[in-house]
């Protein structure tokens, strides 16, 4: 149980990036736990493949937004029009926004843990984009 312990927070620290990455423990050679590896094989596949409505994800980016604040931009509001899935496997979202350029990694972070913290996307990473509005770019 030590031993885990400290396996388990020595990979937390190298492995960083991947805080949404399971983690299991099997041995080949005295047969403990490798049947559980396809099961979570299997829901990993599942997460990946997840698809979140438009309209759902717009209900939690409107929880989000009644909170956090969004950042001005050359002296000008932000607004954040929309959100979408784009893709899956790997789950990608688009945030349609007046301004993209004013969004930095730590919003991606942001928004990336209230999607996981909402639709859980366990085992896989997923990817945040910030796009413009075609009328937005034309005056």
């Amino acid at each position: 149980e030590e031993a885990y312990s400290r396996l388990k927070t020595e990979l937390a620290r190298k492995m960083w990036f991947m805080p949404y990455a399971p983690l299991l423990t099997v041995s080949a050679t005295e047969r403990k736990r490798v049947t559980k590896v396809f099961p979570i094989i299997d829901e990993i596949i599942a997460e990946r493949r997840k698809r979140i409505g438009t309209a759902e994800l717009n209900r939690t980016l409107e929880e989000v937004l009644s909170v956090a604040a969004l950042p001005s931009y050359k002296g000008r509001t932000v607004r954040i029009y929309y959100l979408t899935q784009v893709k899956t496997e790997p789950p990608a979202f688009a945030v349609f926004t007046n301004h993209p350029e004013a969004f930095r990694d730590y919003h991606v972070r942001h928004i990336g843990k209230i999607l996981r913290k909402h639709y859980a996307f366990a085992g896989t990473p997923i990817r945040i984009y910030f796009r413009g509005r075609e009328k937005d770019k034309n005056p």
